[in-house]
């Protein structure tokens, strides 16, 4: 019984092996695509150490092709999207209004639902709405 056991474990953990390799594989050409994906840094003691980058649930890192292409067909057109009154400003308020109409495709929002953004990523999000949701439930109880 115990030998079956041990082998169970063994087959198990060659079909998970085999599908990291898969995984690995697929996504090598979107890796090498991270920027600082090599990045290293100076210890204090004089080494030299690979970054390990931890934070992937709030920001993650930036992509090349997607940097590049913000940086050479979108920042050049950068400027107030409440201004129409030149280029610029339309290019950004058409943009911004775009941008917001393919979150809420993604989300499945409604026209009547709203999308909070606040310019400084998800913990910026998070902090906007818990403060919203925190001024709204006051208000609840001053009217009482």
């Amino acid at each position: 019984m115990r030998a079956a056991f041990y082998k169970l474990e063994f087959e198990n953990y060659s079909i998970q092996n085999c599908m990291f390799i898969k995984m690995e594989k697929y996504f090598a050409p979107f890796r090498k695509n991270i920027i600082g994906l090599d990045t290293t840094i100076t210890t204090p003691y004089g080494n030299d150490k690979k970054v390990l980058y931890a934070d992937w649930t709030a920001s993650g890192r930036n992509y090349r092709p997607i940097e590049e292409r913000m940086c050479y067909e979108f920042m050049p057109y950068v400027a107030n999207t409440h201004t129409e009154t030149n280029e610029t400003g339309m290019a950004m308020t058409h943009a911004y209004s775009r941008a917001k109409s393919i979150i809420k495709q993604h989300v499945n929002a409604k026209d009547t639902d709203v999308l909070l953004s606040c310019g400084s990523g998800m913990t910026g999000s998070s902090i906007s709405f818990s403060v919203f949701l925190d001024l709204e439930f006051m208000k609840s109880i001053r009217m009482k």
